[in-house]
């Protein structure tokens, strides 16, 4: 009977093979070594091979059906690693879920924090992340697994879960594992590497860092890697590279012993060249100074007893970044027509000579007549303006004390005036009393009429010299508070009146 069993779900089918039988009577129970599917039609045969005991099979198949609910049941995770604390850095990270899962949806709701790059891998029900790089030491990690992770049905976990370990602290010294260049040959535009077997406090390496002969040049680092770029090597020469004991790791543990390596430049096999030169053309200024860069650094004995310049001229001989400088030691003669010669035994610091003699010319200026200095036609009409303006200003002050003490002398006169008006008046009324007594009557009579006619006019003069008077006084308090108040202003209105 167990032979002539079977069941399909459409796609797959099974047999006796994929599960156990049990038998009780003449009932038997099929437990599936695997659960079936949700929601999927089962189609279960008994075909003609099963038979009784006495070996009568049966006279045709016999076949049903069955349907298995629908998953709505939220997965959950039954087991993860690591836990806890002293973890190896070497260690991976497993989340076993209690059903199938939706690996997409598993994977986008992992987070790890610090945050690390890795792979994913599955095996059955189990999640496998693998860091890219160790995990640091005596570092805490925290892990969570997000809502988003899914089952193939679609139900989402019913609560995030997350979970933390702790990584070993780092009891062990540093290593370093690799290092560029080594042997003959090297090519002098290399850049220097040492390759550490995890992370260095960089200032430590980079002060334990010497190289011999000495060599400047500027530190960089990649990953656990340092780099040391030389701003120039020499041709055919040997440098050992030494990084020593206190190179130490972000623990503090330091290197157990130095660790030192050699290298060989190759040989320079190309003959120096002339890239530029100066002075070149015509009208040199006579102070100039000749210059003349090399392709690479130079052999300054050969180079200095190379140089020629006709006609002669004395001077020094100096190196300047791959530049020979030429200082006369007095001026250059005018009009005349310089050549510089760099002969070919000039040699370069591996002893290749140039291919050939270099030479160029220059025509220094000749000296040019003095000019009659233009007259500062600007300079003169600027002061002449200042000038014209500071005569009329004094003008027109002069001008205003002119006026102001001419009427000074107005308003004295107007004063003595008044001063002896009175005085006048009390010297003519006694006499006019006096003759009052002596006239006789018809007199006396004829006098009132001369009175009213003189004392009218005299009241008129009077009045109108006070109002003269008053006014004058007001015109000068109004200058006076102007002038106070801004006096240029004032010295302008004169000026335009004027």
């Amino acid at each position: 009977m167990e032979q002539a069993f079977s069941y399909s779900d459409g796609e797959r089918t099974f047999n006796s093979d994929d599960g156990v039988f049990t038998w009780i009577g003449n009932k038997t129970i099929f437990t599936p070594l695997e659960p079936f599917e949700y929601d999927t039609e089962y189609t279960v045969t008994i075909s003609t091979l099963a038979s009784d005991i006495s070996g009568n099979p049966m006279t045709s198949s016999y076949t049903w059906h069955f349907t298995t609910g629908r998953d709505d049941v939220s997965p959950n995770i039954v087991a993860q690693t690591p836990m806890g604390g002293n973890v190896s850095i070497y260690t991976l990270i497993t989340i076993s879920f209690d059903e199938p899962m939706n690996k997409t949806s598993v994977e986008s709701a992992f987070i790890i924090v610090p945050y690390m790059n890795g792979s994913f891998t599955w095996v059955e029900n189990t999640l496998i992340f693998t860091p890219e790089l160790k995990f640091d030491y005596g570092t805490t990690y925290h892990v969570h697994i997000g809502i988003e992770a899914k089952d193939l049905a679609g139900n989402a976990m019913g609560f995030p879960y997350q979970f933390s370990f702790t990584t070993e602290p780092d009891i062990y010294p540093p290593e370093i594992i690799g290092h560029y260049p080594s042997g003959d040959e090297v090519d002098i535009n290399i850049i220097i590497t040492i390759t550490f077997n995890e992370t260095m406090q960089h200032s430590s390496v980079e002060e334990s860092f010497s190289i011999v002969p000495y060599v400047e040049g500027n530190f960089s680092w990649m990953d656990n890697i340092l780099m040391f770029t030389p701003l120039i090597l020499i041709n055919d020469t040997t440098y050992t590279v030494t990084i020593n004991e206190g190179a130490e790791d972000l623990a503090g543990n330091a290197l157990l012993s130095q660790y030192q390596f050699s290298f060989t430049t190759k040989k320079d096999p190309y003959p120096p060249q002339i890239m530029a030169v100066e002075p070149i053309g015509v009208d040199i200024p006579l102070d100039s100074v000749i210059r003349i860069r090399f392709s690479e650094a130079m052999n300054l004995s050969t180079l200095y007893s190379a140089f020629r310049i006709r006609p002669y001229v004395a001077g020094t001989l100096s190196w300047e970044n791959d530049t020979l400088v030429f200082s006369p030691n007095a001026k250059l003669a005018k009009s005349t027509v310089y050549n510089v010669t760099i002969l070919s035994s000039a040699t370069d610091l591996a002893g290749n000579p140039m291919i050939e003699n270099y030479t160029w010319q220059f025509e220094t200026e000749a000296v040019k007549p003095a000019q009659a200095t233009p007259f500062p036609w600007d300079v003169f009409f600027f002061w002449f303006f200042i000038l014209i303006i500071a005569i009329i200003l004094v003008l027109v002050y002069y001008e205003y004390i002119y006026k102001r003490r001419k009427r000074e002398e107005e308003e004295g006169e107007i004063e003595e005036k008044r001063e002896k008006k009175p005085q006048k008046k009390l010297e003519e009324e006694p006499k006019e009393e006096f003759e009052e007594e002596e006239k006789p009557v018809e007199e006396d009579e004829g006098k009132p009429e001369e009175k009213f006619e003189e004392e009218p006019e005299e009241k008129l003069e009077e009045e109108l010299e006070g109002k003269e008077f008053e006014k004058k006084l007001e015109e000068e308090e109004e200058l006076e508070e102007k002038m106070e108040e801004d006096p240029l202003e004032e010295l302008e209105e004169l000026l335009e009146e004027e």
